[in-house]
């Protein structure tokens, strides 16, 4: 009986273990993250067009664990800093 309960413990011991490897070594522990990236200048604008490539960069190089959401055009701005680089922006005659 001893034998058998013997041979038991150490089955369950090694299924406990290779259980434990197994999620260890997957990405059960990977995080997904999703950036944000703001910027002013227009989409038509050659710098977001480079910022859409680096995202798409970062997202494959990480096996798509890391997004880049891209708002151009102060998308996520409040009201106050808009107005505020208005009045900043140099015009033109």
């Amino acid at each position: 009986m001893s034998r058998k309960k013997n041979r038991l413990t150490r089955l369950l011991k090694a299924a406990a273990l290779s259980a434990i490897v197994t999620s260890l070594s997957s990405n059960a522990f990977a995080a997904d993250v999703t950036l944000k990236l703001h910027q002013f200048l227009p989409a038509q604008s050659s710098v977001p067009r480079m910022l859409d490539a680096w995202a798409n960069k970062i997202e494959k190089a990480s096996n798509g664990r890391i997004k880049i959401q891209h708002f151009p055009s102060m998308q996520l701005a409040s009201r106050t800093l808009k107005s505020l680089s208005c009045r900043l922006s140099p015009t033109t005659p």
